[in-house]
């Protein structure tokens, strides 16, 4: 995508979801703070620039992408990370500039992903959703494009029994807590 797309789509994202902008509305205040503090951070992170160098001829979404990965990393701090997607070198290096000490697997037995903390996955790859372990942040990846479509997120969505989901447009997040109500999100990311 050229990075006029790029700003076209982001001036139509911000439109559509200019509401939801900042976690406006969300009353959990651990929500919120994953909101402001993870998703919509603004502030320069230590390896935003050496990854922008390594990286030349990313594009704007993959590298908005990509800062979202090292945030949610350096949030969680996984020490297993299984990656369904691909073996993508630049979304490695961002998820490993967040936690450094973090394990990416590119497969894994079902025993394994069962025990991962982090899971980077296409919408349609979370058929056993419902046997991980709370505190699992699952990034969910569009199946084709460059955009989550609403129709397969919402039956994701739908089919999720429990947790906190977050619709960002170009990929979704969520969390695992089998202690809390089902509750979603569309913020503008």
């Amino acid at each position: 995508m050229a990075d006029w797309q790029f700003i076209i789509s982001r001036i139509y994202v911000w439109f559509t979801r200019w509401n939801r902008c900042r976690g406006f509305g969300i009353q959990s205040p651990n929500d919120y703070a994953f909101v402001r503090d993870v998703i919509n951070e603004h502030r320069k992170y230590y390896a935003y620039s050496s990854l922008k160098r390594k990286y030349r001829s990313l594009g704007a979404i993959n590298r908005k992408k990509g800062e979202l990965y090292l945030r949610v990393a350096n949030y969680r701090q996984p020490t297993h990370v299984l990656d369904m997607v691909g073996n993508e070198d630049h979304a490695h290096d961002y998820i490993l500039a967040g936690c450094s000490s973090c394990h990416i697997l590119t497969e894994a037995s079902e025993q394994e992903v069962l025990a991962v903390d982090m899971l980077r996955c296409r919408v349609d790859d979370l058929g056993w959703m419902e046997k991980m372990q709370d505190g699992v942040i699952i990034i969910v990846e569009p199946a084709t494009g460059y955009t989550i479509k609403s129709k397969a997120w919402r039956q994701l969505v739908d089919r999720l029994p429990f947790g906190i989901s977050y619709d960002l447009y170009y990929c979704g997040i969520i969390i695992i807590d089998k202690n809390r109500y089902k509750q979603n999100y569309i913020i503008n990311f």
